[in-house]
């Protein structure tokens, strides 16, 4: 504290303490932010490096065996694509924050099956999820359809994203269920549902907020930016997001959009 003269004054005294003690505060705050920004940047390096590595190591086989069968060479480039899938969907989130941010995230919204919109990402997480011996499973009102007026772009992103995080948290040999249920003239709840480590109660609200991280697992990819996204797609639809407890363990992610 700097140097203070007699007599003291009890005023001035206070103010400068209040000072200091605010000076302190936002020194503590902004070493946090840079040790947390520096941790950030570390797991996003990390989460880059993964698939990153992978696009390198099959696309270094490919030009070292030109003859490799062609079942083997489709398996391979299937590797590749998922690995830029990867890279792009991790960038993509990144983005998708910092416009909404700034407020600069627009909605495309045109009438879409939701049905059909679920089960296409049912359909095409089947294999990721097999690898794990995963079952995904798909519980639809169909062949009773209904348009939903959403951004059919984001809002399947969404959906890979709680389907993406259930089969990453998911035990072997379990099962990933998706429900569609129709709500109101014109909603749609879409549940989620696991049988991982579930999140405690204490996070079901902090969770969705961006690197956040629920459930530290060894070996998984974890940048806290999977579920930041759903929340600001969903939100910008005027709907909710929510995860409650599965029976008897994991965990079960709703969405709610009521038009």
């Amino acid at each position: 504290m700097p140097y203070i003269t007699k007599p003291v004054s009890p005023p001035i005294l206070m103010a400068r303490v209040k000072t200091q003690l605010t000076l302190k505060e936002s020194y503590d705050n902004l070493k946090e932010l840079l040790q947390f920004r520096e941790d950030m940047v570390n797991m996003i390096v990390h989460d880059l490096r993964n698939p990153i590595s992978n696009i390198l190591l099959v696309t270094e086989m490919l030009l070292t065996y030109p003859g490799l069968p062609a079942e083997k060479s489709h398996k391979n480039l299937n590797m590749i694509l998922r690995g830029g899938q990867a890279l792009r969907f991790l960038v993509d989130d990144l983005l998708l924050k910092a416009k909404s941010e700034s407020n600069k995230l627009v909605l495309d919204c045109k009438n879409t099956d939701i049905c059909k919109l679920c089960e296409a990402a049912i359909a095409d997480l089947k294999e990721i999820a097999a690898r794990k011996t995963v079952q995904l499973i798909a519980k639809t009102p169909a062949p009773i359809y209904r348009d939903i007026n959403i951004d059919p772009m984001l809002f399947r992103r969404a959906i890979d994203n709680l389907l993406s995080n259930a089969i990453k948290f998911s035990p072997q040999d379990s099962t990933v269920t998706l429900f569609v249920d129709y709500i109101g003239e014109q909603g749609v709840r879409i549940r989620v549902a696991d049988f991982g480590p579930g999140v405690s109660e204490n996070l079901r609200q902090s969770i969705f907020e961006k690197y956040e991280i629920g459930t530290l697992m060894k070996g998984v990819s974890q940048t806290g930016l999977g579920l930041a996204f759903c929340k600001i797609v969903v939100e910008a639809h005027s709907g909710k997001i929510s995860v409650t407890d599965n029976t008897p363990q994991g965990s079960i992610f709703t969405i709610e959009i009521d038009n």
